[in-house]
């Protein structure tokens, strides 16, 4: 039997939920407070992800380094590639947030490339109907 279920590239949120390494620590706060996010993503000139970073380290740097671009605090420690690609399974995308307790997932175009192209936000997807998000197999 067939049921329709949705894959990653059906719910790629559409906010800017990245920033340029280039972008200022003050525009990256900025834009972290206007979308509501706690993580941003930093990408690349090519929008490869280059790490995260916290709304709250970002906070604690915005008066001291404000116009420092973010590259200067992000870290080893800010890098978390946990990725999903579009044509994956929005129950293992959401089983993957599930486990490591985080609230969006960072979608990349292909393994090769990892190029950021989006979000999905595990917020607007945890309740839905186990038919609508897993295969049947």
């Amino acid at each position: 039997m067939y049921r329709e279920y949705k894959i990653v590239s059906d719910c790629i949120e559409d906010i800017p939920a990245f920033a340029y390494q280039s972008d200022t620590i003050r525009e990256t706060f900025e834009k972290i407070k206007k979308y509501k996010l706690t993580n941003l993503i930093i990408v690349d000139k090519n929008k490869k992800i280059q790490g995260n970073i916290s709304r709250n380290e970002l906070r604690k740097n915005v008066k001291s380094l404000g116009e420092m671009p973010i590259s200067t605090i992000l870290s080893e420690r800010n890098f978390k590639k946990i990725t999903t690609f579009p044509t994956s399974f929005l129950s293992d995308a959401i089983h993957v947030m599930k486990l490591f307790g985080i609230n969006f997932l960072p979608v990349c175009n292909d393994h090769l490339e990892q190029q950021f192209i989006g979000i999905v936000k595990f917020k607007e997807y945890e309740n839905l109907r186990p038919s609508i998000v897993q295969p049947i197999i």
